[in-house]
C-alpha cells in the first residue's frame, strides 16, 4: 500500500495493533507535509467509528499550539489508485517525532519542567474553555519537542482509547477515579486537574507510587525554595483528591500563581487563542432531518422501502447546502459513492448540470461501461472526443436526440449501478436554480430508473419558483410520489440557537439570554444569525475580554444594534478582512470562479505557510469557502455581497493589472484545452480592457456549437452581446439574433420581446433591412401567442412590407401565416379558408414546410363545423404530425386536444386518453399549466366515467394542485367537486365530507359560474347527500340539476331521476316499480354503460330488501350484457351476493365466506356488510346461530368503523338509519336469545338524541355479562382464524400440544392466546441483532413484515405486566394511552417477555450473556407479545391481561430456544461453521495474525457444474455431495483451520500461519481429493475450483481479502475450471475480456444446451430442405429464437454488392414479413468492412407510440456473410433496446449461426 485516496503517500508503519494500523504519510495536496494515518479495523471499531463520525468535526477546529491538531476523519476511496471495494475508515492527524515526556523528563531542570507543567495548563483550560475534558493525561500521552514546546496527543487518539477502555500501563495511574468507575455525571474538567496533580507528582517528586502523602519529596529539591515546595505541596493536595469536587482550583490562576511563586516569564494570549469566531462547526438543529435521510438509505440496503428522491426544501439561509454537506459526508462514510453538484449561475444553463455529474462518475466507471457510452456523451462531454478522436454522432437539440441522451444518461447509471448491494447518490444544490431541460431529463432519470440503483438527494427553495412554472409543475409532481421522500428545513429554536453560538464563540455554555435576543432579530435564520455575529464582531461590538471570556460593549443585550440589513452586516465585515486579509481577498474576490491555491501562490507575495495560515483563518471564520477536488485545494468568497464590496474598492488600474496577470497564467497554463477555463479567461480578458480578444474568442466558439439552441450557445451569445453592446461591431446584430431566436424557442417571451426590440433598432441604424423584417415578425409572433392581437398585427403587416420588399420569401409566408391566426381568433371563417389556401399554395411553391402545421389545424376546424368528424380528423392528424416535424411541440396539443374530444364524444376513450397523454407530455416540457389542467381533469373524468376511481383520483388530484397554485378559480371548482365524488365512491366519507365543506365555504358564490359547471356541481351536491341518507337534501339537489340541464346532458338528467326515486324508497319506503321501470327503459336508449350498471345495481338491491326476487334476477339479467364491458368491483360482487339467493347447490353459502375474504383485500366495507348479513340471515335460518352472531356482529362492526370516520353527528346519524343498522341489530338480539336464552336491551337510531358518544349505539358490555366460557368457545368454534387452537380452552391443554419444534409451539401459543381475547392480529416479537429493532417471527392474521411503533414497545416496557389500551376500558394505569390505538382498532395488548428469574432457572443463566445490546435498551426483553382487534366484540379486558402475562415463561422458553436454533454455528447439512460464524473468527484471526506477524491463506472454493448435479439427480443428490465435499476438507485440513459454507455450492477456508506455496499445496491437494471422491449416484467425478488470497500480502482487510479469492475463483473458473488460482493484482484486467465462446457458454446450464442445440439446429437445417426459401425461411427463424431478436433479415447481395433480394421474418409470425426497415447506411459500412457490428440505430425511430415519447430505437446487428473474401450476403436483427440491448455475447453466438449458414450460400 503505497497511496491512499490518491493523497496521502505512505512513508513508513508506525505502529500496528487489535484496533488499528498507523502510517507515516505525505500530503501530497499540501506542500508534501508529513502527517499521521491511522486506519481503523472496522469490526472492532463500530462506536469508535460512530463516535467520530458524529464528533470528529468538532474535535478538527480545537486547535492549540500544545495540542497535536486532528485534521480529517473519513473512508478509504482507493487504494494505490484503485477504487476500495470494503468500508475502511482513517483519520489524520498532525504529526510530531517529538520524544514522549515519559522518556525525556528524567533530564530536563526544574525550570523546564515547572515551564512544561504552565504549557499543561494552558492547554488543558483552552480545553475546557471549549467544553471538552481531555481525561487521559499522562506522561505517555504528552510529547516534548526539542525546543521545549509541549504537544498533548490529539484529541480524536484520546476519545478513542476512553471509548475502547484502552491505555496503557502507566495512564491508567493518572486517570481520575471517576473516569475508571465510570461515573459518568460525576467527570468533567476536574478530572483533568486530578490527572495534573498526579503529574506533577511524576515527573517533580519520589513519592509517585506512595498513597496518602502530604509532603513530597521533590527531585530537584536543592533548586526548590521553601515556600515553592510548600506552594506545590497545597496545589498538588488539592489536584489529587479524590472527591472531584474539591479540586477547587482554577487553572488560569494557578497559571498566575506558578509564574509568581517561580518567578518565570510565560506569556499567553488569551485574546490570540480563543478570541476568533468559528463558523466550521458541527451541524446544529437538524438531527430529525439527518435521522430520516439516513433511516431510507438504510431502508433502502435493507430492502424495506425503496425512495429514489429526497427533496430538502427550505427559505433562504435555512441552512440547506450545510444539510447537504452532512449527508454527502454521512453517507460517504457509510461506503456509499456520493457525486455532488451545487447549481449556481455559472453552472445551471440547460443540461451543463449532468456534464458535472458524468465527470465525477466516468472516474469511478468501469472501463467497459466508459466506452460504451463514451460517443454517446461527447456532445455534453467535449474532452471525450480527444479520448476517442471524434465528434458527436447527433445533436441534442433536436428533441428526439435529447429523448436519446435522457436514455442513455439512464441506461449508464442503471449499468453503473447494477449488481450493487448500496445505491449510488447524486446531492445536487440548489435545484430549483437549474434549467427546465435539467429538469426533464432528472424526472426521466428518476421516472426510469430501478427502485435501489440510484438515489437523487436535492435541495430547493419552493418559494422562489414562479407558480405556474413548468419547474413547480415537476417539483410538485415529484413531491406526490411515493418513490419522493421531502425535508422542510424549519427555523432553529432557542435552544438550538445557543447550541449554535456556543459553537461560533468555542465556549462551553449556551448563552441563552444573547440567544433569545439572536432569535428575535433573526428569527431563527442560522444565515442570518451568522452575518449578526460576523457583525457585531467586525465592529467591536462583540469582543473577547483579555481576562478570557466574551463580552459585548452594551450594557444590556435589548441595547445591543444590530444591523438593518443584510448589506450593512456585510460592510461591517471588511473591518476585519482590511486589517489582516486584504491582499489574499484582493485576488479571490478578481476571480470569477474559485481560484486554485496554485494560482494563490503565484499571485500574492507571501510565503506557503503564512499563506495557509491565513487561508485557514479565512475559512474558520466562513469569510472563504475551501473545495478539495482532484487537482488540490481552491478558494471563493461564499457571500456575493461581500466579494463586490472588496473587489470594487480595488483601485481600477490595480484591477486591470491583477485580471492581465491572471489571463497570461490561464493561457500558459492551459494553451493546448483553453475550452476548460473558457469562461474564466473571457471575464479577465474583458476585466483587462482586451474585448476585441474576448468577443472574438466567444463569437469562433458559438458558431462552433453544433446544439444551436442549448445552454452552452445561450451562454456564448449572452457573453457576446454584453461585452459587443457598447462597441462598434458586426457581432452584435449576430449575437441579437440567435438570442431572440434562442428566447423564443425556450418560451421566454418577455425576453425575446426587449431582445427583438434592440434587434430592430440596431437593424434600422445600419439599414440591414432583412433583420429588421425578422424583429417584427418575431415580436408580432410573441403577441399573437400573448392575445394581444392588434399589436400583434400591426407588427406582422410591418413585417410583410418590410420582406416584401426586399423579397424575403420566408418573412412573408410567415407573416401570412400569422395572419391567419388573427382570423381564426376573431371566429372570420369565410376569410381565413381564402387566406388559407394563399398562404398553403405560397408555402408550397416556395417549399417552406414549417407553416403547413397551422395550416391543416384550422382546415380541420372548419371541417369540425361543418360536421365532416372523418376530414376533420385526417386534418388534425396531418397537423400534429407537421407540427412535430417543425419542432412546434406547444402548438400540436391543439389539434391534438380536437381529435380527444371528438373520439371522447364518440365513447372510444382508448383514443381519446392516447392524445390527452400526448398532450400532457408535450405541455410538461413547455410548461402550460393552464393547459394542463385542462388535460388533467379532462383524462380524470373519462376515468370516473368508466368507474375506475383511483384511477381517476391520481389525475384529479395533480388538477386541482394546478388549480390551486395559479389560482384558477374554475379548476379549482371543477376538481374539488370530482375528487369529492371520487372518495364517495371509494367510501372515504371523511375526506368527501372535508371537501364538501370546502366547496360550501370557498364557492358559497356559486351562482356566478357557466351552466355546465352548475349542473356538475348540483349533480354533486345530489349525490353526497344521497351517500349520506340526507334524503330530503339529497331530492332537493337533484331537482335543481334536473331543472338546469334537461336541456343539454341526459347523463346528469338520469343520475338525478334515479337518486329522487331512491331517496323515495330509502326515505319514504316508496316502492314505486312504475317510476324506476320508466328510468330503466330511458337508459337503454343512452350509451352510459356504467351509470346504467349503477343504477341497475342499487335497483336490484332494492328489490332484494322488498324480497321480489322475480325482478332481482329480471334486473341482473340486463345487468348481465353489461358487466364484461364496464366491470366494476363494488357492482360485481354486488352481483354474485344477490345471484347467491337463487343459487340451487346447497354448499354455495362456502362460496360467500370465499367472498368475505376478498373483500376484506379489496376493502369494500359496504358490500361486506351486505355479505355479512345476506350469510348471517342464512346461518340463522339453518340454526347455526354462533355462526350467525359472527357476521351479524361484524357487519355491525364494520358500520361502526366508516360512522367513526364521518366527521359529523348528525350525518353519522343519517348514515346509520340509511344502512338500516337497527335491523341488524334486532337481528343480533334474536340471535343472542336463541344462544343465551337472554332478552337485551339495545339503543336504536331514534334514541341518539339522549346520548352523546356514538360509541354506546355499538357498545356490546352487556352481551360479555351474560356469556360464560363454554358459549364463547362454542362461539369462536365457527372462526377459522383459530381453527387450529378451538379445542385447546386452558393452560393445561396448550402445554399438552407442545411439540419439539419450538416455532411450532410459538404459533400454538399465540393462536391460543388470539382465540382467548379476540384478537384478529397476534405477534410475538423477537430481538432482531442486525437491525436493532424487535420484528415478528410468528404472526396470526398479519404479516411478518409487520413494523410495530417503537414508542409503544417502550411504553410496555415500563410495566411488568406490559399495557392493555381499549376504547371500551375504563381508568387503567394505562388508560392514557389510547393514541397509541392505531386507526380503526379498538384494543391492544402489548406484554414484554422477560427473562426469566436466575433462581428460577439457572440454565437461562448460563445462555443468556448473548442479550447484551438489547438488555440495556429493554430491560432483560427478549421479546413482545403484541395483539390488537378492530372488533368491537373482543375480550381485551384485565381477566385476560392477567391469562397472557401467565404465559410469558413458557413463551420465553420456546422464544430462547429458538433464538439459539437459528444462532447456532454449524451448518445442519454439511456440519461445517456457518457463515456468520466465520465472519466472527476471521475478525478474530486477522486480529491475531497482525499482533503475532503471522501470514494466513484465505480459500474460496466453488463446486463445478453443481447445477447440472440438482438438476440431473436431484437435490437429495446434490445435499449428499455437498456434505461429502464438506466432510472431505474438514478432515483433510488442521483443526486449528476454519472451514466454513458461504453459500450453496460455496465454501470459505482459512488456513492458520502458512505461506503462500504452502497454501496453494494444500488446495491442491484438496482439490485432487475430491477428485477422486467417490459418491454412487454420481457418474462423473466432483471437482472443485478455488480461488486464494494471502493476508497480509494481499490485503488486511477482511471484505478485501473476500473479494479478491472471489476474484481468483472467477480466473479459475474461466480457466476451465477444476483448478487453483491466487489472486494478483493483474486479474482484474482480465475479469471482463473477450472470449471466443462468449455468448455461447455461459455457465447456465439450460442457456448453453439452447445455445449449442441451435448450432447443431442451423446444420441440420441446411441438410434437411431441399428448396432455397425453406432453408431461409427455418434458419432466420432459429435466429430470432435464439438471439430473442424481433426481426431478422438476410440481405442478398449481387456481385456490384448492390441489394438484390431481401427474405425478412418476425417473432411469433410464421409467414415472411414484407417491406421491413432496413437502416442502408449500416449495411453499406458492414459491406465496405466487411466486419459485423452490433449498435443502437438512432437515426431512425422506426414507430413511434405516440408523439414526443421516447422513440422505438432498435439494438441492430449487422453481420456479413464471406465466402472466398467476397461479402454474398448480410444478416440483419433488431429488437427495440426497451426489451434489450445487444452484446459482445449476443453478437458472437448470431456471427456463430451465419457463419454456419453461410456455407449454404
Amino acid at each position: 500500500m503505497k497511496l491512499i485516496d490518491n493523497r496521502y503517500k505512505v512513508n513508513r508503519l508506525i505502529s500496528e495493533d487489535t484496533f488499528s494500523t498507523i502510517y507515516e504519510v505525505i500530503d501530497l495536496w499540501d506542500n508534501d507535509r508529513k502527517l499521521l494515518l491511522k486506519l481503523y479495523n472496522t469490526e472492532n471499531k463500530n462506536a469508535v467509528i460512530e463516535h467520530f463520525i458524529k464528533n470528529f468535526i468538532i474535535y478538527s477546529q480545537i486547535k492549540h499550539k500544545n495540542l497535536l491538531e486532528n485534521k480529517q476523519f473519513s473512508i478509504v476511496s482507493a487504494i494505490d489508485g484503485r477504487k476500495v471495494q470494503v468500508k475502511q475508515y482513517y483519520s489524520i492527524s498532525e504529526f510530531t517525532d517529538a520524544n514522549i515526556l515519559d522518556n525525556v523528563y528524567g533530564s530536563l531542570s526544574l525550570k523546564k519542567k515547572i515551564h512544561i507543567i504552565l504549557q499543561i495548563c494552558s492547554v488543558l483550560d483552552f480545553l475546557h474553555y471549549r467544553g471538552l475534558v481531555y481525561k487521559h493525561l499522562s506522561p505517555t500521552n504528552i510529547y516534548l519537542t526539542r525546543n521545549n514546546i509541549v504537544k498533548l496527543k490529539d484529541i480524536a487518539s484520546i476519545q478513542e482509547n476512553f471509548i475502547n477502555a484502552n491505555y496503557d500501563n502507566i495512564t491508567r495511574f493518572f486517570i481520575a477515579p471517576e473516569i475508571l468507575f465510570q461515573q459518568e455525571e460525576e467527570i468533567d474538567e476536574n478530572a483533568d486537574k486530578y490527572s495534573l496533580g498526579k503529574l506533577m507528582v511524576y515527573i517533580l517528586t519520589d513519592n509517585f507510587f506512595q498513597t496518602n502523602v502530604i509532603n513530597y519529596d521533590y527531585k530537584d529539591l536543592k533548586d526548590l525554595k521553601e515556600e515553592q515546595a510548600y506552594f506545590l505541596n497545597e496545589v498538588i493536595n488539592s489536584l489529587t483528591n479524590r472527591n472531584p469536587n474539591l479540586r477547587n482550583i482554577k487553572l488560569i490562576e494557578l497559571i498566575e500563581d506558578i509564574k509568581k511563586i517561580f518567578k518565570i516569564n510565560y506569556n499567553y494570549d488569551l485574546v490570540e487563542e480563543r478570541g476568533k469566531l468559528n463558523f466550521k462547526t458541527k451541524i446544529v438543529g437538524r438531527d430529525k432531518e439527518i435521522d430520516k435521510i439516513l433511516e431510507v438509505d438504510q431502508n433502502v440496503i435493507n430492502r424495506n422501502e425503496y425512495k429514489k428522491l429526497i427533496l430538502v426544501n427550505g427559505d433562504r439561509g435555512m441552512g440547506k447546502t450545510r444539510l447537504l454537506n452532512e449527508i454527502s459526508f454521512l453517507l460517504k462514510l457509510r461506503g456509499r459513492d456520493v457525486y455532488n453538484i451545487e447549481i449556481t449561475p455559472r453552472n445551471n444553463l440547460e443540461l451543463a448540470p449532468v456534464s458535472i455529474i458524468l465527470r465525477q462518475t466516468m472516474k469511478d466507471t468501469p472501463k467497459n461501461i466508459q466506452d460504451k457510452y463514451a460517443r454517446e456523451f461527447i456532445e455534453i462531454l467535449p474532452e471525450l472526443r480527444f479520448k476517442l478522436n471524434d465528434r458527436a454522432n447527433y445533436e441534442t437539440n433536436k428533441m428526439v436526440n435529447r429523448l436519446r441522451l435522457y436514455d442513455r444518461v439512464t441506461n449508464y447509471f442503471e449499468e453503473l449501478t447494477r449488481f450493487r448491494e448500496t445505491p449510488i447518490y447524486l446531492i445536487i444544490d440548489n435545484l430549483d436554480e437549474a434549467s427546465v431541460e435539467f429538469i426533464f431529463l432528472l424526472d426521466y432519470l428518476i421516472q426510469n430508473i430501478s427502485y435501489g440503483n440510484l438515489m437523487i438527494i436535492a435541495s430547493l427553495n419552493q418559494k422562489t419558483i414562479p407558480k405556474g412554472s413548468t419547474k413547480l409543475d415537476i417539483f410538485n409532481k415529484w413531491l406526490k410520489e411515493e418513490y419522493t421522500e421531502t425535508i422542510r428545513l424549519s427555523s432553529l429554536g432557542l435552544s438550538e440557537i445557543g447550541e449554535f453560538i456556543q459553537n461560533i464563540l468555542g465556549i462551553n455554555y449556551k448563552p441563552l439570554n444573547f440567544s433569545a435576543v439572536m432569535l428575535k432579530e433573526s428569527k431563527g435564520n442560522p444565515k442570518v444569525i451568522e452575518y449578526i455575529m460576523k457583525d457585531l464582531y467586525a465592529k467591536g461590538e462583540l469582543y473577547f475580554h483579555k481576562n478570557g471570556f466574551w463580552e459585548v460593549k452594551a450594557q444590556k443585550y435589548t441595547d445591543i444594534y444590530f444591523p438593518s440589513s443584510l448589506d450593512e452586516a456585510i460592510k461591517n465585515q471588511l473591518g476585519i478582512i482590511e486589517k489582516d486579509y486584504i491582499d489574499i481577498m484582493k485576488i479571490i474576490s478578481s476571480y470569477e470562479s474559485s481560484i486554485s491555491k496554485d494560482v494563490l501562490y503565484r499571485m500574492v507575495e507571501l510565503d506557503k505557510d503564512t499563506l495557509d495560515s491565513k487561508l485557514q483563518e479565512l475559512t474558520t471564520m466562513r469569510l472563504v469557502d475551501e473545495m478539495v477536488s482532484d487537482w488540490g485545494y481552491s478558494y471563493s468568497i461564499n457571500n456575493i455581497e461581500l466579494k463586490k464590496l472588496i473587489y470594487y474598492r480595488i483601485p481600477k488600474g490595480e484591477r486591470i493589472k491583477i485580471h492581465e496577470k491572471i489571463a497570461n497564467l490561464l493561457e500558459e497554463k492551459y494553451k493546448g484545452n483553453i475550452d476548460l477555463v473558457l469562461e474564466e479567461l473571457i471575464y479577465h480578458l474583458v476585466g483587462s480592457n482586451q474585448r476585441d480578444r474576448a468577443i472574438k474568442l466567444i463569437v469562433e466558439k458559438a458558431r462552433k456549437e453544433k446544439n444551436k439552441f442549448g445552454p452552452r450557445a445561450l451562454y456564448l451569445w449572452e457573453e457576446a452581446y454584453e461585452i459587443s453592446k457598447d462597441m462598434e461591431t458586426g457581432f452584435k446584430i449576430e449575437a441579437l439574433e440567435a438570442l431572440g431566436n434562442i428566447y423564443f424557442r425556450r418560451g421566454e417571451s418577455d425576453k425575446a420581446i426587449k431582445i427583438y426590440e434592440k434587434l430592430y433598432d440596431e437593424a434600422i441604424k445600419i439599414d440591414d433591412l432583412r433583420h429588421a423584417a425578422i424583429a417584427q415578425l418575431g415580436l408580432g409572433e410573441i403577441y399573437y401567442q400573448k392575445n394581444i392581437v392588434k399589436l400583434a398585427n400591426k407588427k406582422i403587416t410591418e413585417g410583410f412590407k418590410i420582406s416584401e420588399e426586399i423579397d424575403y420569401k420566408y418573412g412573408v409566408a410567415k407573416s401570412k401565416l400569422l395572419h391567419c391566426r388573427i382570423l381564426m381568433n376573431m371566429n372570420r371563417f369565410e376569410e381565413l379558408e381564402k387566406k388559407l389556401e394563399e398562404v398553403s399554395e405560397y408555402s408550397k411553391k416556395h417549399n417552406l414546410k414549417d407553416m403547413f402545421g397551422d395550416i391543416y389545424n384550422f382546415k380541420g376546424l372548419l371541417e369540425y363545423f361543418r360536421g365532416n368528424l372523418e376530414k376533420s380528423i385526417d386534418y388534425y392528424t396531418r397537423s400534429i404530425k407537421y407540427f412535430y416535424e417543425a419542432g412546434q411541440y406547444i402548438d400540436s396539443t391543439k389539434p391534438m386536444n380536437n381529435l380527444a374530444n371528438i373520439y371522447s364524444d364518440r365513447g372510444d376513450y382508448g383514443k381519446a386518453m392516447d392524445y390527452y397523454e400526448d398532450a400532457i407530455n408535450i405541455v410538461d416540457k413547455e410548461g402550460n399549466l393552464h393547459l394542463k389542467l385542462i388535460f388533467l381533469n379532462n383524462i380524470g373524468e373519462i376515468y370516473m366515467d368508466l368507474g375506475k376511481y383511483n384511477k381517476a383520483k391520481s389525475y384529479i388530484e395533480e388538477a386541482r394542485n394546478i388549480a390551486y397554485e395559479i389560482e384558477n378559480t374554475s379548476g379549482k371548482f371543477t376538481t374539488t367537486i370530482n375528487l369529492s365524488l371520487i372518495c364517495l365512491y371509494n367510501q372515504d366519507y371523511y375526506t368527501s365530507y372535508n371537501l364538501y365543506q370546502e366547496l360550501k365555504k370557498e364557492f358559497s358564490y356559486y351562482e356566478n359560474f357557466p351552466i355546465d359547471v352548475l349542473s356538475s356541481y348540483f349533480d354533486f351536491l345530489g349525490e353526497f347527500y344521497a351517500a349520506f341518507g340526507k334524503w330530503n337534501e339529497a331530492r332537493k339537489w337533484s331537482k335543481k340539476t334536473i331543472e338546469i340541464c334537461k336541456d343539454f346532458s341526459e347523463l346528469y338528467y338520469l343520475k338525478s331521476e334515479s337518486r329522487i326515486a331512491f331517496a323515495d324508497f330509502y326515505d319514504k319506503d316508496k316502492y314505486d316499480k312504475s317510476k324506476f321501470e320508466s328510468i330503466r327503459f330511458k337508459f337503454r336508449s343512452t350509451d352510459f354503460g356504467m351509470l346504467k350498471r349503477m343504477f341497475l345495481i342499487e335497483l336490484a338491491v332494492i328489490a332484494f330488501i322488498k324480497k321480489d326476487y322475480d325482478y332481482v334476477l329480471d334486473i341482473l339479467k340486463e345487468d348481465e350484457k353489461l358487466k364484461d364491458e364496464y366491470p366494476s368491483l363494488v357492482y360485481d360482487n354486488i352481483r354474485k351476493i344477490l345471484l347467491h339467493k337463487f343459487e340451487k347447490d346447497s354448499d354455495n353459502s362456502f362460496d360467500l365466506i370465499k367472498l368475505g375474504k376478498e373483500l376484506n383485500k379489496d376493502n369494500l366495507i359496504l358490500v361486506k356488510v351486505l355479505n355479512n348479513v345476506v350469510l348471517g340471515n342464512e346461518f340463522y335460518e339453518n340454526g347455526n346461530y354462533y355462526g350467525a352472531f359472527n357476521y351479524i356482529s361484524e357487519a355491525i362492526d364494520l358500520i361502526y368503523k366508516i360512522v367513526k370516520s364521518i366527521p359529523d353527528k348528525e350525518y353519522q346519524i343519517s348514515f346509520i338509519k340509511k344502512h338500516r343498522a337497527d335491523n341488524i341489530k334486532r337481528k343480533l338480539l334474536d340471535i343472542i336469545e336463541e344462544i343465551f336464552g337472554e332478552t337485551l336491551d339495545i339503543t336504536e337510531s331514534d334514541e341518539f338524541y339522549k346520548i352523546d358518544n356514538i360509541d354506546f349505539y355499538f357498545d356490546y358490555s352487556s352481551l360479555l355479562e351474560v356469556m360464560n366460557e363454554s358459549q364463547f368457545n362454542k362461539l369462536v368454534e365457527s372462526n377459522l382464524l383459530y381453527k387450529d387452537v378451538k379445542d385447546i380452552n386452558d393452560i393445561t391443554a396448550l402445554i399438552n400440544s407442545f411439540k419439539k419444534d419450538y416455532i411450532y409451539n410459538l404459533k400454538i401459543i399465540l393462536r391460543f392466546i388470539c382465540k382467548e381475547t379476540l384478537a384478529q392480529r397476534g405477534y410475538i416479537l423477537m430481538y432482531n441483532e442486525e437491525n436493532n429493532k424487535f420484528t415478528p417471527i410468528v404472526s396470526l392474521g398479519g404479516n411478518l413484515d409487520f413494523i410495530p411503533n417503537p414508542n409503544l414497545l417502550s411504553l410496555a416496557n415500563r410495566y411488568e405486566s406490559g399495557i392493555l389500551i381499549s376504547t371500551s376500558l375504563g381508568s387503567n394505569v394505562v388508560g392514557l394511552y389510547k393514541e397509541f390505538l392505531p386507526k380503526g382498532t379498538k384494543a391492544l395488548m402489548c406484554i414484554p417477555i422477560r427473562m426469566l428469574d436466575v433462581a428460577d432457572n439457572v440454565e437461562v443463566e448460563r445462555r443468556k450473556n448473548r442479550y447484551d445490546v438489547y438488555q440495556n435498551m429493554y430491560q432483560r426483553n427478549i421479546g413482545f407479545i403484541y395483539l390488537e382487534t378492530d372488533r368491537l366484540f373482543n375480550r381485551f379486558d384485565k381477566k385476560r391481561h392477567e391469562l397472557v402475562e401467565a404465559l410469558k415463561n413458557i413463551l420465553y422458553i420456546n422464544l430462547d430456544n429458538y433464538r439459539l436454533i437459528t444462532l447456532s454455528t454449524i451448518d445442519r447439512l454439511t456440519g461445517v461453521y456457518t457463515r456468520k460464524y466465520f465472519e466472527i473468527e476471521a475478525n478474530k484471526i486477522i486480529n491475531e495474525s497482525k499482533y503475532e506477524q503471522k501470514s494466513f491463506a484465505l480459500l474460496m472454493v466453488d463446486l463445478d457444474n453443481f447445477k447440472q448435479v440438482n438438476d440431473t439427480h436431484g437435490h437429495r443428490i446434490g445435499d449428499e455431495v455437498l456434505s461429502k465435499v464438506a466432510d472431505y476438507i474438514k478432515n483433510n485440513v488442521r483443526k486449528t483451520d476454519i472451514v466454513a459454507r458461504y453459500g450453496g455450492e460455496e465454501f470459505i477456508i482459512i488456513l492458520k500461519n502458512v505461506e503462500e506455496d504452502q497454501a496453494m499445496k494444500i488446495g491442491e491437494k484438496l482439490r485432487k481429493g475430491i477428485e477422486k471422491l467417490y459418491i454412487p449416484a454420481i457418474e462423473n467425478n466432483i471437482t472443485i475450483s478455488i480461488g486464494l488470497s494471502m493476508f497480509p500480502k494481499h490485503s488486511h482487510i477482511k471484505e478485501e481479502l473476500i473479494i479478491k479469492a472471489d476474484q481468483a475463483l472467477y480466473i479459475a473458473k474461466d480457466k476451465g475450471k477444476n483448478r487453483i488460482e491466487v489472486w494478483d493484482p493483474n486479474l482484474t484486467s482480465t475479469l471482463n475480456r473477450v472470449d471466443r465462446l462468449a455468448g455461447i457458454i455461459s455457465g447456465n446450464i439450460n442457456t448453453d444446451e439452447r445455445n449449442i442445440l441451435a448450432i447443431l439446429d442451423v446444420l441440420n437445417i441446411v441438410k434437411s430442405y431441399d428448396k432455397k426459401e425453406d432453408i431461409i425461411f427455418e434458419f432466420l427463424g432459429r435466429v430470432l429464437e435464439t438471439i430473442e431478436a424481433e426481426n431478422c433479415s438476410l440481405i442478398e447481395l449481387d456481385k456490384d454488392n448492390n441489394v438484390s433480394r431481401i427474405y425478412s421474418r418476425s417473432r411469433l409470425n410464421q409467414k415472411w414479413t414484407s417491406n421491413p426497415y432496413i437502416n442502408y447506411k449500416i449495411i453499406e459500412e458492414v459491406i465496405n468492412n466487411k466486419k459485423g457490428d452490433f449498435l443502437i440505430d438512432w437515426e431512425n425511430s422506426y414507430e413511434k407510440e405516440s408523439f414526443l415519447k421516447a422513440p422505438n430505437w432498435q439494438s441492430v446487428m449487422a453481420i456479413p456473410l464471406v465466402v472466398n473474401n467476397n461479402v454474398k450476403a448480410v444478416g440483419y436483427m433488431t429488437v427495440p433496446i426497451k426489451e434489450k440491448e445487444f452484446d459482445y455475447n449476443s453478437y458472437n453466438l448470431a456471427k456463430i449461426l451465419w457463419d454456419i449458414f453461410a456455407f449454404s450460400l
